[in-house]
């Protein structure tokens, strides 16, 4: 009857729940296209839609565009980001052209 709230999983349209991983050791040249939320660990050299959540890791790099609903940069972005939240954490480094409705930037990001 009562469940405590750890058992919980999230639903697979939860905004919080990432679909596609990629690893840090993975190198990807080519464009990315994700109908969910996607985690870069790794290397893409070219571009990326999700339709959710996009979230480079603090090893993650992205030479490319980004497109999605939210973007939350702990590693580095060249390229020209279209997203409706943008989230840089202290080691973000991003160089390019942002669009956003929302832009939160946490000192250290560059």
């Amino acid at each position: 009857m009562f469940k405590d709230k750890k058992e919980k999983s999230q639903p697979a349209g939860s905004p919080n729940a990432i679909d596609t991983i990629i690893g840090s050791q993975c190198r990807i040249q080519g464009d990315i296209l994700s109908q969910q939320s996607v985690k870069i660990d790794g290397q893409i050299q070219g571009n990326v839609q999700a339709g959710g959540m996009v979230v480079v890791g603090d090893k993650g790099a992205v030479n490319g565009d980004i497109r999605g609903s939210e973007l939350v940069v702990f590693g580095k972005v060249e390229g020209l980001i279209e997203v409706k939240r943008l989230h840089l954490k202290p080691a973000a480094w991003v160089t390019g052209n942002i669009r956003t409705q929302s832009l939160q930037v946490e000192d250290g990001a560059v």
